[in-house]
């Protein structure tokens, strides 16, 4: 499980008990999208724990992405988020998938423009890395677009 500190900053694997945070901070980041559930949070923690980051400042989570693992054949085709998440839950995860799928990824307002995004995007690339997996695909939610 990975986790560094720089000053009052540390990224880490997300937990259970994160989720009531995470999504709070969903809402914050994107206003204009439907909230998560706290269902749909847990699916993606527990489907892949190793593939979940928070970021915190203070012990106050201000970032998060969410990644599975997929085939080849399902991360590289045409797919709704919708369909490659499992409706968000991230249950499309296969443990023998070799390439990474990013599919959330989102920082708190009032720390933008501090990197930290690019931070939790690093976590995946080392989660990539140190799995030996071929690459990393990303989606996202759109709002208006299939």
């Amino acid at each position: 499980m990975a986790s560094r500190s720089t000053a009052r900053l540390e990224i880490r694997q997300a937990k259970l008990k994160d989720v009531r945070a995470i999504g709070e901070l969903v809402r914050r980041a994107y206003d204009d999208l439907p909230a998560y559930t706290q269902g749909e949070i847990r699916g993606q923690i527990n489907n892949y724990p190793e593939g979940c980051f928070v970021a915190l400042f203070d012990g106050a989570v201000v970032g998060y992405c969410a990644s599975m693992r997929l085939d080849e054949r399902v991360a590289l085709s045409d797919h709704t988020w919708d369909e490659v998440t499992g409706n968000g839950f991230g249950s499309r995860h296969d443990p023998t998938g070799d390439w990474l799928y990013g599919y959330e990824l989102c920082v708190d307002p009032a720390v933008r423009g501090t990197r930290l995004g690019r931070r939790l995007y690093e976590e995946r690339r080392a989660l990539a890395e140190r799995l030996d997996l071929t690459g990393i695909v990303f989606g996202g939610r759109m709002p208006g677009y299939a």
